[in-house]
């Protein structure tokens, strides 16, 4: 629901890609599991929130994009180790 995530949703919005279809993400309390039964999972979120999806893509062998900021040093080990298991993008 950021500047980011209302961006893309606005841009997978317009019709310009026809045949593509895609979710919203989770609220609080929502299992985030569900998201990775997409084909991909886009990640603007919070630090917390970035390193369990990214765990979880590792666990489902799915691709991820992540450009959350403010991640700390042990965040970002933690994306290192989940791209050993599934295509990550961090920038």
């Amino acid at each position: 629901t950021g500047r980011m995530g209302q961006s893309i949703r606005r841009a997978l919005e317009s019709g310009d890609w026809p045949g593509l279809e895609y979710t919203v993400g989770t609220g609080h309390g929502d299992d985030p599991e569900i998201l990775f039964s997409a084909d991909l999972v886009i990640d603007f979120t919070t630090p917390q929130a970035t390193r369990i999806h990214a765990d979880l893509a590792a666990k489902h062998s799915k691709p991820v994009i992540i450009g959350t900021t403010g991640l700390d040093a042990a965040n970002h080990d933690a994306l290192r180790d989940a791209a050993r298991s599934c295509p990550l993008l961090y920038s």
